[in-house]
């Protein structure tokens, strides 16, 4: 057992489990890649270890298709591979977009292959195949790649295809090229049919040496006389001098006949080249800083260099950098066959964001135009997405700033368009945006309270710094389904609306918003052509009843339009129908309608009726004359179906559905009682009476306050008919929703119930007839959509929605006082445009009404509003209700000049700006500029109450300024905001405290205490109320480097260094008032920290006192947790114990403890911490950490063995698994750890552990993101399937598996419940 010890730790240790929650935005490049088929225009966005497929479809929107980050290495270079490089002219691009959204037709191979080069050292071919109706797949190829034991000689930086995919390149950084002839188009079809897993696209390979530092290497495009010729182009520094040389065969012949020709200088060294621009008859453009030289006959000789002068275009913000911007990124739009023999469009982006367009003639002529402002911070991911037919589209990633997908021209149309110039039919158009959050600097977890109300959100939200200026911006992370606007109205006195309907108009075209407020309705016309909007009155509107509050409104099946009011039922055909045309179905008397609601499938209305005593419930049908339910003329009549029933208490609400024609009413009434009536539509006139179930008890009995339900069925896949079983879901008062299986067989029944916490206000419930599967819930500012797959009441299906307007990023979903959705395409063929709109969720904000389509897949929300340089440090200020954001601006000023008589100069100036921002507005309401030179580290509130109650708040401002002597400072500023309205208006400086070095840290010891990292010093200071000001507590200690950051942990208080450990002091105050800071103890082995977080850790068992853990995060990648024992003896003194030790994709800059978890998802009840952590990295990812048990660990680390293990959850790296059981490995450590799915499992297997794995500490990391792959795969089949595959292995794991099968199996379904809770527990 002595190798146990030394391998996973002791038994009472805990694990600590991480997982990306919020992934990357960082896109490295856009891709134009068809690999499903060539009617389907995808585009391919890469990131570092991600890909994400998108569809284009007319107008710029990209759908979400399928995403893949199961590659576990590092991308390192991506390109296209044409499987059939000269297809037709129509067959590669010729696709109408009326086309996409139909089903993928069978065929045997895609047109494109998208090419990866990998960290794991091989090249990757991928396509998509549809392995199943409506299920897509990545299907891969894979070659290796040579190992080299140098990085800098490691092919894969640079990568290459031949544009007639004869051949690809790999290359290194220096020295080494690996050269590929890849196979004819029939071999590569033929093996792409095979399906065999072992096939690749490659014939040989050849490694060839050059000499220097490449910098770019690309094939060159020859003319079509020269067809057989390939040549590849390699830019390379050496002895200071950049040259210029290609390899070249013929692509019928061998790779051995590759001829390495002698280099030629092009240039001294003055500047790293930027770009490589292949152009035709093997001539190419190469861009060094803003220097353009074409270069032409390279293969006669030395090339010709032309220098392209081109006309300076100012960049729109001088100040931001003090270098003149470069190019980043080019790419060449689709041309005809014909203009691409003769010309080269070229579309060049400049780092500033502007995009010039560059055509270069056969004869060297290069022609520039400015083609518009892309108006971001430019990154070298940039693409032309369109086709010849339409305008060019421009796809480019923001660098630092958000990017965007935008036209140049006008879409195809039979109509000329004559009304417009040629600079506007050239203009850059917006189409869509994507976001880009990076990179962050600070991270901020909090509920901020509502913008009306001070009552906060049920949960944290998390914010980040992101950007630089001038699009620096303050981000609001969330995760959900995204509801993008595609149209927005602004209408007065909305907060009042309770319920909303869209109906077509269909005299018009227009679309009718009906709302429904307390005591009236409005009524609003939409021109879905001019988005104009108009009220309606009863004048215009006979059909309907504005004088009461609609209870429900729809349009039926007969076209028909139906409103119930309190006074009864309307139906017209038209919304302006004449006296013969409409029917007016009032209540007698003093009855009237208290709840109703319309199946538009049976044209049904039911209502429930207040009879004066008792409440009955009736259902409506719209007959023709002939008593049939057909889509007649308004020439039959409503009719009642049966005789009305009388309920045995009062209604608080009610619902329907239709299954096979059969309509399904659930009424719940004030005695918390509930009950199902079941009508089968019939003839006009019959008696018969509608089948109903008991009444059926409330979960909740008496204090089941239920003010809104919906019934919904489950979602049915394609062909499947599953209509035995409905979902009652109730939406209570207290923020709660419950919901009861119904069984609808002969004997319709109430099941059992399950309750989920959605928010902290009444819960409304709203679903449309045409979508049965789907209801929407609102509750304070959260939206949800509720889906069931109708396998039992708790597994209905949470998911929040999140609204985004890409030219309003700033826009906060405010409270959601009712739903509807737009009419179906059929209605709506009046505009071209209008068709976009069809189908869409509409939503009632308090002062829009919003439009929007929502994404099915699950995904990043971001709301970004916008701050006055580039963000650096963010806290929330409690008292001020606000953000409050540092962030450095640079601008260009004019100062006058040391000459007399002389103009002013022109300089650039640095200084720091804070920014106040109220919570969920959409700017800053007040920035306070700090003095040019002066740098922000730490922000802190500090809010002093004085004896008469009378509360002072203060922001406290830790940061730099430099003497005029040129020594840099420390200086804590305190600044007084003035606040009027709930928002800051303005800031008065007060006194300030000046250190000897910089102030890098700030916390709060007690409410008049602080301590301060002033440099290496630790400072205490305590405000005397006497004196009103600010005074140093006792001596100081000094630190090995710099402190970066302070917590405060009772009387603890742990300080994370610059360049050493984690130091912690024990602070005591004196007899006499002051501080004093003694060393407890330090961790040597934690270094270059970034930041850290005390977490509340599980005591080790029954009895014990609770312990804490030091979350600290490194710039090595590593998550370090060290313990805080409890010490009982003063004197004692103790090393930290190293808890565990992590690896991470990317550093984490910033630690917080968070309570992110939705309210409706579920916790284990034993085996997590107390304290959830989240961390962001600079490249925007936001990564979850929770500390588990060590019997969970246990489970959780042979589950995360088998997924690594496995060909099918881990493609690339099943073969090169961090522990292994094939025999020995020399670069490994052979250790016996623990096995088994069981909680209470006790055995162990000898694995051999990389070396990077060595030591106890880093065999307790969970990752979550392998984890994550079990339940995309199927969760407890997924497993299954593993046990028995592994089980059949002829390894230590296979016979520990075969001889345990039973055992382990029957633990499957627990654990992965476990996991599913665990993985969906911060966002």
């Amino acid at each position: 057992m002595d190798v146990l010890a030394n391998g996973h730790s002791k038994r009472s240790d805990p694990g600590i489990l991480t997982k990306t929650i919020v992934p990357s935005p960082v896109i490295r490049w856009i891709l134009h890649a068809r690999i499903r088929q060539s009617s389907l225009n995808d585009v391919v966005f890469v990131g570092d270890d991600f890909i994400h497929v998108k569809q284009v479809k007319r107008g710029g929107q990209l759908d979400h298709v399928i995403s893949k980050c199961d590659f576990s290495a590092h991308i390192r270079a991506a390109k296209v591979f044409s499987i059939d490089p000269n297809p037709p002219e129509d067959a590669l691009f010729g696709f109408k977009d009326e086309d996409e959204d139909l089903r993928l037709t069978k065929q045997s191979h895609p047109p494109q292959l998208l090419v990866l080069t990998l960290s794991s050292d091989e090249i990757l071919f991928l396509y998509l195949e549809e392995a199943s109706p409506g299920k897509l797949r990545f299907v891969h190829q894979a070659a290796p790649v040579a190992s080299m034991e140098r990085t800098l000689f490691q092919p894969g930086e640079h990568l290459a295809i031949d544009p007639h995919s004869r051949a690809l390149a790999v290359a290194a950084n220096e020295r080494e090229v690996v050269l590929y002839s890849a196979k004819d188009v029939d071999a590569i079809k033929q093996g792409l049919h095979s399906g065999n897993p072992t096939w690749h696209p490659v014939r040989a390979q050849r490694l060839v040496p050059v000499d220097g530092v490449i910098q770019h290497m690309d094939f060159l495009i020859l003319d079509a006389k020269d067809h057989d010729h390939v040549i590849l182009l390699l830019i390379v520094i050496e002895n200071r001098r950049m040259k210029a040389l290609y390899i070249d065969w013929h692509g019928s012949s061998d790779l051995h006949q590759a001829q390495l020709h002698p280099s030629q200088a092009i240039d001294v060294v003055k500047a790293v080249s930027s770009l490589l621009i292949p152009l035709i008859s093997a001539g190419f453009l190469l861009i060094t800083g803003g220097q353009i030289k074409l270069y032409r006959n390279l293969l006669s000789g030395p090339p010709v260099a032309t220098l392209f002068e081109s006309s300076p275009v100012e960049t729109p913000y001088p100040g931001a950098s003090p270098l003149q911007p470069g190019w980043v990124g080019w790419c060449k739009p689709r041309r005809t066959r014909s203009i691409q023999q003769e010309l080269d469009t070229i579309y060049l982006m400049r780092e500033d964001g502007l995009v010039f367009m560059l055509a270069v003639q056969s004869n060297g002529t290069i022609i520039m135009s400015n083609a518009g402002d892309a108006k971001c911070h430019a990154g070298v991911a940039f693409a032309s997405l369109g086709d010849d037919r339409d305008p060019d589209i421009l796809a480019f990633v923001g660098d630092m700033s958000n990017g965007s997908v935008v036209s140049i021209g006008h879409w195809s149309t039979p109509i000329r368009i004559t009304e417009l110039s040629r600079h506007d039919t050239m203009a850059m158009q917006p189409m869509a945006t994507l976001s880009n959050w990076a990179s962050c600097t600070d991270l901020l977890v909090s509920s901020l309270p509502y913008s009306s109300g001070r009552s906060t959100r049920s949960r944290d939200s998390i914010f980040v710094t992101s950007g630089r200026q001038p699009y620096g911006a303050v981000t609001e992370l969330r995760r959900g389904l995204e509801a993008r606007l595609s149209a927005y109205i602004e209408l007065e006195d909305l907060r009042g609306t309770v319920g909303a309907w869209v109906l077509p108009n269909i005299t018009t075209g227009s679309v009718l918003i009906l709302l429904s407020m307390p005591t009236t309705t409005r009524l609003y016309d939409y021109d879905l052509e001019t988005g104009e909007v108009s009220e309606l009155y009863h004048v215009s509107a006979q059909t309907f009843d504005f004088s009461e509050r609609t209870l429900a409104a729809d349009i039926l099946q007969n076209s028909h339009l139906v409103q119930v009011t309190k006074r009864g039922v309307n139906v017209g055909s038209t919304m302006s129908a004449s006296f013969e045309d409409r029917i007016c179905h009032q209540c007698e008397g003093s009855k009237s309608c208290i709840a109703a609601a319309i199946e538009p499938i049976l044209n049904m209305v039911v209502v429930v009726r207040d009879m004066g005593t008792r409440h009955s419930l009736a259902a409506l049908v719209h007959y023709a004359e002939d008593g049939a339910v057909t889509n007649a003329e308004l020439h039959g009549d409503l009719r009642q179906l049966g005789k009305s029933i009388l309920l045995d208490s009062e209604v608080l609400t009610m619902a329907t559905t239709v299954i096979r024609q059969v309509a399904y009413v659930l009424v719940v009434d004030v005695d918390a009682m509930m009950q199902l009536y079941i009508y089968a539509v019939g003839k006009p006139g019959t008696d018969e009476t509608p089948q109903k179930t008991d009444r059926h008890d409330s979960p909740g009995g008496k204090t089941f306050a239920c003010d809104h339900t919906a019934l919904l069925q489950p979602i049915r896949s394609t062909g499947e008919s599953n209509s035995e079983k409905l979902l009652a879901i109730y939406g209570m008062r207290d923020g709660r929703i419950t919901a009861i299986e119904v069984t609808t067989g002969a004997e319709p029944a109430f099941g059992e119930g399950f309750t989920w916490a959605l928010g902290l206000s009444t819960v409304r419930l709203a679903r449309n007839s045409n979508e049965p599967s789907v209801v929407y819930a609102t509750t304070g500012q959260d939206l949800f959509t509720l889906t069931w797959d109708g396998v039992s009441s708790q597994s209905l299906s949470i998911k929040s929605v999140w609204v985004s307007d890409k030219a309003r990023p700033y826009l906060a979903q405010g409270p959601i006082a009712a739903i509807s959705r737009m009419p179906s395409s059929t209605y709506m063929t009046s505009a071209e445009s209008s068709a976009d709109l069809a189908d869409s969720l509409v939503m009632i904000s308090p002062e829009e009404v919003w439009i929007a389509s929502v994404d099915p897949s699950i995904a990043t929300v971001p709301r970004q509003v916008s701050v006055s340089g580039s963000p650096t440090r963010l806290i929330y200020a409690e008292q001020h209700r606000a953000l409050v954001c540092a962030s450095v601006c640079t601008s260009v000023r004019a100062f006058p000049s040391d000459m007399p008589h002389a103009m002013p100069e022109a300089r650039r100036q640095i200084w720091t700006a804070i920014d106040f921002i109220p919570a969920d507005r959409d700017a800053s309401s007040f920035t306070f500029k700090m003095q040019p030179g002066e740098r922000v580290y730490a922000l802190l509130e500090w809010t002093m109450t004085k004896e008469d109650g009378k509360r002072y708040s203060f922001v406290l401002v830790g940061g730099s300024y430099t003497k005029q002597s040129g020594r840099v400072k420390g200086r804590i500023a305190f600044l007084q905001p003035t606040i009027k309205n709930w928002e800051v208006v303005d800031v008065r400086e007060g006194r300030s405290s000046t250190f000897d070095g910089p102030v890098y840290a700030l916390a709060l010891y007690d409410p008049m205490t602080y301590i301060a990292c002033a440099g290496s010093e630790v400072i205490v200071s305590t405000f005397s109320v006497e004196e009103s000001k600010w005074n140093t507590a006792g001596a100081s200690c000094l630190l090995a480097s710099p402190g970066t950051s302070i917590t405060v942990d009772k009387d603890l208080v742990h300080i994370a260094t610059l360049q050493d450990a984690l130091v912690t002091f024990r602070i005591r105050k004196n007899a006499d008032g002051k501080y004093t800071l003694t060393p407890e103890n330090q961790s040597p082995r934690v270094e270059q920290s970034l930041g850290h977080v005390v977490a509340n850790m599980i005591p080790p068992s029954e009895g014990h006192a609770p312990v804490s853990v030091n979350v600290l995060s490194t710039k090595d990648r590593r998550i370090v947790g060290t313990e805080n024992s409890p010490i009982f003896n003063i004197m004692e003194s103790s090393t930290p114990r190293v808890v565990f030790d992590a690896t991470l994709p990317a550093s984490l800059t910033r630690l917080r403890v968070s309570r992110t978890r939705p309210r409706w998802r579920t916790t284990l009840p034993v085996g997590l911490s107390a304290d959830s952590v989240v961390g962001v990295a600079t490249d925007g990812s936001v990564v979850g950490m929770t500390i588990i048990n060590y019997p969970l660990w246990r489970q959780l680390f042979w589950l995360q063995r088998l997924c690594e293990w496995s060909e099918k959850l881990s493609p690339h790296s099943c073969d090169r698994a961090g522990y292994s059981v094939h025999g020995e490995d020399f670069d490994g450590k052979d250790i016996s750890l623990p096995v088994g799915l069981t909680q209470d499992g006790e055995d162990e297997l000898v694995l051999n552990v990389a070396r990077e794995l060595s030591g106890s500490e880093r065999h307790l990391h969970i990752d979550g993101n392998v984890l994550a792959r079990v339940l995309s795969h199927g969760g407890v089949q997924v497993v299954n399937d593993l046990l028995h595959e592994i089980a059949a292995r002829n390894d230590r794991a296979g016979q520990w598996i075969t001889r345990n099968l039973e055992r382990e199996m029957g633990a499957v379904e627990e654990l992965v419940r476990k996991l599913e809770v665990l993985l969906n527990g911060w966002l």
